[in-house]
């Protein structure tokens, strides 16, 4: 009897310890998460989000899509390879505020179009609304 009473104390120990390791991990996976994102906001191009798709738009279309010129640029074969692979619509909808600081929102739209990958009409995009073609 008594060793029954050791081995369901034991048991419940061990449940005990199992629910605190896997709250304590999910604290810390909800932590990682967070400092991941804000870290987007301050490098884009180090972003993971959309599976990385963020960085990969940045480093290959960068010359097309950024603020600064009110001239469209036509996106060069690896840009268009780029958005071909990418999910756009992920983009548009976890892009950070501070990316779109760097980045112009229309042209973007304007790019993805140009890259037989358009955008669909009335979409969001970060603060830009995609217009009626």
């Amino acid at each position: 009897m008594r060793k029954v009473k050791i081995e369901c104390l034991f048991l419940a120990l061990a449940l005990v310890v199992s629910v605190l390791q896997l709250h304590s991990h999910r604290a810390a996976a909800a932590a990682a998460a967070a400092a991941e994102l804000s870290s987007s906001y301050d490098d884009p191009e180090k972003s993971m989000l959309c599976k990385g798709d963020l960085k990969n738009l940045a480093s290959s279309c960068k010359k097309c899509i950024k603020k600064g010129t009110d001239q469209h640029v036509d996106p060069a074969a690896p840009c268009c390879r780029t958005i071909q692979t990418i999910d756009m619509l992920c983009i548009c909808q976890s892009i950070p505020p501070r990316f779109e600081k760097k980045i112009d929102m229309a042209k973007l739209a304007y790019v993805a179009a140009k890259c037989a990958k358009p955008i669909r009409s009335k979409t969001k995009c970060g603060s830009y609304t995609v217009p009626m073609i």
